[in-house]
């Protein structure tokens, strides 16, 4: 196994979106290859996104739930709904090169954020990638300068998120006066366990492997 595999490995399923066919690809490239390129880098940290609508959730959900609509990966596994996933995970990532790495921070994020707008700009079809990038990243920071707790951001990820059903493109989105979104309880549910699930497992996860590609390359 590779340095690289090691830093990012993961399982995911099949999909037909843009983004998870292209980190799927990479994957498969990044198995026997040690070079610790800003694209290789990218493509490993964008692996971490794939499990979202594609976990096993059995024992969670129970399939009677599933039936009822509870499963929120039939309509958020697009690449709309990774988009705004994201955003939200390089927030996390540049926030914590900011606390514990600064001297990497600006390279690092710059990896980042390069590479994912260009993916995106290409799976979503969409000159807007850019703008909405920073909006996204720039209401994050600023909620994380107010010292609010988790479930606001959670609130406005989940909101994000539901704007993306069924592949849905994202748009401006005013986090201080934007409508609320209500849906069904079942699917909203779901979404919530999936995003929980995805948070709690993916971003240690991520953040872990940055710091130790940061001390391989100091």
């Amino acid at each position: 196994m590779s340095v690289l595999s090691r830093l990012f490995r993961g399982s995911t399923q099949s999909s037909r979106s843009y983004v998870r066919l292209w980190a799927k690809k990479r994957r498969r490239e990044l198995r026997y290859s040690n070079d610790l390129s800003p694209e290789n880098l990218f493509a490993g940290m964008m692996l971490f996104l794939l499990p979202f609508g594609e976990k096993d959730l059995k024992g969670i959900i129970p399939p009677e739930s599933k039936r009822l609509g509870f499963d929120a990966s039939e309509h958020y596994s697009g690449d709309a709904s990774l988009f705004e996933l994201g955003c939200y995970m390089y927030f996390h990532l540049d926030l914590w090169l900011y606390q514990n790495r600064p001297h990497r921070r600006k390279e690092v994020s710059t990896i980042f954020a390069d590479g994912f707008i260009k993916l995106f700009t290409q799976a979503l079809k969409s000159r807007d990638i850019q703008a909405l990038f920073d909006q996204r990243v720039s209401k994050y920071e600023e909620l994380a300068r107010t010292g609010v707790d988790g479930k606001t951001y959670h609130f406005h990820l989940e909101q994000l998120i539901l704007r993306t059903r069924d592949n849905k493109l994202p748009e401006s989105y005013d986090f201080e006066h934007a409508p609320v979104v209500i849906i069904d309880a079942f699917e909203h549910m779901g979404l919530i366990i999936e995003l929980a699930s995805w948070e709690k497992g993916m971003i240690p996860v991520l953040l872990k492997s940055v710091e130790t590609m940061c001390n391989l390359t100091e």
